[in-house]
């Protein structure tokens, strides 16, 4: 059991976690029932994309048995969702593929889009713009312009989880043939991008939000920096994971 919670990578779920709760809380329109569908989907589909990439690498048959319980408990969740909503069947499915192409090899790169640069692009796309707008629309969000900036600061926030491992794997990832975009970067072009990266995200967040709302994440961004420059990866997988849990109630609640 434990070695299949490591394989789900649970502490990675507070990605997901983040970006359903915060729209939710900042939307203020939908209800307790919506939002925790919309949790259980997204847990599901990323635990799911987590097991999957583990079965690229193993024919474990718990891990099969799990993969297939999350995809299920993904798709009866979100029919839940599109009885409601109709038009969420579309975000749905794109999710899915996403979560399955992330890992699948694809034969005409000859390599799976985990291991490059294309990781990037689907973290930053899957929690950013498909979960934002997905659950927006569910919860029956109107104002665009917290849909826009929330889909931005889920996305961003979500790529630092990938930063971390990415940068912490640089030299292995380089000796194993892996074109990751950190790997292109190297450690100190990595960690400039991954601080203007935030930049733009937080900046964007307190033009909308306000600055106490966003107190948290410039706190937690620059000790973040601060931790990758020091290559104190473990430390900094961890905090950003309490911070991902803590954000949605600072940016929910504060003035």
């Amino acid at each position: 059991m434990t070695e299949l919670a490591r394989q789900t990578r649970y502490k990675t779920l507070s990605v997901a976690f983040h970006s359903v709760t915060v729209t939710y809380l900042i939307s203020n329109k939908g209800s307790f029932y919506q939002y925790v569908i919309c949790l259980l989907v997204g847990f599901a589909i990323q635990a799911s994309a987590n097991l999957f990439n583990s079965l690229q690498v193993t024919n474990d048959i718990k891990i099969k048995k799990a993969t297939a319980v999350c995809f299920t408990l993904s798709v009866l969740a979100g029919s839940l969702a599109v009885i409601e909503k109709p038009f969420l069947i579309f975000f749905g499915l794109l999710a899915l593929a996403i979560s399955a192409g992330y890992s699948k090899k694809l034969s005409v790169l000859q390599v799976r889009p985990s291991e490059t640069v294309l990781a990037d692009l689907f973290i930053l796309f899957s929690f950013g713009p498909i979960g934002t707008y997905g659950s927006f629309y569910f919860f029956g969000g109107t104002n665009f312009d917290e849909a826009v900036t929330l889909s931005v600061i889920n996305g961003v926030f979500a790529h630092n989880l990938l930063w971390i491992h990415r940068i912490k794997d640089i030299e292995k990832d380089k000796a194993s043939g892996k074109k990751t975009l950190a790997v292109r970067l190297g450690f100190g072009g990595s960690v400039l991008v991954f601080v203007l990266e935030n930049l733009f995200a937080i900046s964007l967040g307190i033009s909308t939000f306000g600055y106490l709302k966003c107190f948290l994440a410039v706190s937690s961004m620059v000790a973040l920096a601060f931790l990758l420059c020091q290559k104190k990866f473990f430390e900094s997988f961890h905090l950003w994971v309490l911070f991902l849990l803590l954000n949605p109630f600072f940016m929910a609640y504060l003035p």
